[in-house]
C-alpha cells in the first residue's frame, strides 16, 4: 500500500465496515423497541420471521 490515496480508500472502507458491524451488534436486541415496519414491508415479515427461525441458535439467549 504504497499509494496514499489507495490508503485512504482502504481505511475509509474499514471504518464504515467496523461502524456497521458494530450498530448491528447493539441493534440484534432491539434495545430501543423499534417496530419491523419500519425497516421492512409489512408484507416480508412472514418471511422474515422464517428466515430468523431458520437461523436461531439452540441456547436460550440465541433465541
Amino acid at each position: 500500500m504504497s499509494d496514499p490515496k489507495a490508503f485512504m480508500n482502504f481505511s475509509a472502507f474499514t471504518t464504515i465496515a467496523a461502524v456497521t458491524v458494530t450498530q448491528m451488534l447493539r441493534a440484534r436486541d432491539n434495545p430501543s423497541g423499534q417496530v419491523l415496519a419500519d425497516a421492512f414491508d409489512p408484507d416480508d415479515r412472514p418471511l422474515l420471521l422464517a428466515i430468523c427461525k431458520d437461523h436461531e441458535g439452540e441456547a436460550p439467549t440465541a433465541r
